[in-house]
């Protein structure tokens, strides 16, 4: 799974990368800035994003069933990092980008609600590839 994961995001269209090379197999460690983690989330969903804000209208983008409304808190208040809250109804995360010394991380409050259990495995068999064996339920 992790392999699939680097080959998805290699070579995004205007993401910066920090790793690899085209010759070497790729690039695929994207750059813990904003602009980067932008292009890559619209890259992966489809979407024309300029900001990371941009994300609040994926309700109306997505088409199908009823979806949460989406807010986006940019938060460029440190002077060595940048990064984002991001809530979808009831759940929340916080993105922490670090360009100075290369490094990103996600916090998020865990849940058990089964509306979400629902919406990822929903979510993962819409993306999983077509002629790959069907996803364990553990994977979801």
């Amino acid at each position: 799974a992790g392999q699939r994961w680097f080959d998805l995001c290699q070579g995004l269209r205007g993401c910066v990368y920090l790793s690899g090379s085209e010759e070497g197999g790729g690039k695929y460690e994207l750059a813990p800035t904003l602009e980067t983690t932008t292009a890559a989330l619209g890259a992966l969903l489809g979407l024309k994003l300029r900001t990371i804000r941009d994300l609040e209208a994926l309700p109306g983008a997505v088409g199908g069933a009823p979806m949460p409304a989406v807010w986006v808190e940019v938060d460029r208040t440190m002077s060595d990092r940048e990064g984002f809250s991001l809530r979808v109804g009831q759940r929340s995360l916080s993105v922490v980008l670090k360009e100075i010394s290369n490094h990103a991380f996600v916090q998020h409050a865990r849940t058990r609600r089964d509306h979400f259990k629902r919406a990822a495995r929903a979510c993962a068999a819409e993306w999983h590839a077509p002629d790959a064996p069907p996803l364990p339920p553990q994977a979801l």
